[in-house]
């Protein structure tokens, strides 16, 4: 009887161990800067979202984006910083470089959850079934203390720009991940961990209670 408890006991603080690691690998995760992919015909006009989600604690104060493109398949003709109106100072620069756009931007109070940055219009110049990866590099992320202090880990999320189909409205943030939603995606091993302390919490727990019945039984 009492090595069948120090089993169970085992059991349900292995599960219980397995719930606290997927704990900590999801509050490990940081924020992700991401722009939407897209398509348009030849020649046509499109307009993608450059977000930031998943920024939790620390709050964003302010931040400097770089986004790469290939200009021998879309060039950017315009870009609106800060759709939303979130920020006291915004700045987009479509002709920063040939081949690049600068978004920047402060708000003083910080800011949480899935912010828009920068709506930016690209014109097709390439031929139908060309593409361009729209690389996000991220300058500055940075917290509003004073002085401010890079938000660790930040992760930059590319997409790729095709010219084949119609234009793409920008709208809801897009996904981080196959599957996933912009609300967080989780890792495969945090997923994994959670179920499975919670398959072991469980299996120990009617262990548990059968023992006791068992007991009762016997008496």
């Amino acid at each position: 009887m009492k090595t069948l408890r120090m089993v169970l006991l085992a059991l349900m603080a292995v599960g219980a161990g397995l719930l606290a690691t997927a704990s900590v690998v999801s509050s490990q995760q940081g924020p992700t800067v991401s722009i939407e992919s897209g398509e348009v015909a030849e020649g046509g006009t499109e307009m993608t979202r450059l977000w930031a989600l998943d920024v939790n604690d620390p709050p964003l104060c302010g931040f400097t984006i770089d986004v790469v493109y290939d200009p021998l398949v879309k060039i950017a003709t315009g870009c609106v910083p800060d759709p939303e109106g979130d920020f006291g100072v915004r700045l987009c620069n479509p002709d920063y470089a040939s081949d690049t756009v600068r978004v920047v931007g402060a708000n003083f109070e910080g800011l949480t959850g899935a912010i828009p940055l920068a709506d930016i219009t690209w014109r097709a110049v390439g031929r139908a079934g060309d593409s361009t990866d729209l690389d996000v590099q991220i300058v500055d992320f940075v917290d509003c203390q004073i002085p401010a202090v890079d938000i660790t880990p930040v992760a930059d999320q590319d997409s790729v720009n095709v010219i084949i189909g119609p234009s793409l409205a920008p709208g809801a943030p897009p996904s981080t991940g196959a599957g996933g939603s912009a609300g967080g995606s989780k890792s495969p091993w945090s997923t994994l961990c959670a179920a499975g302390g919670a398959l072991i919490l469980l299996l120990g727990g009617m262990s548990a209670l059968a023992f006791a019945a068992r007991r009762r039984w016997v008496k």
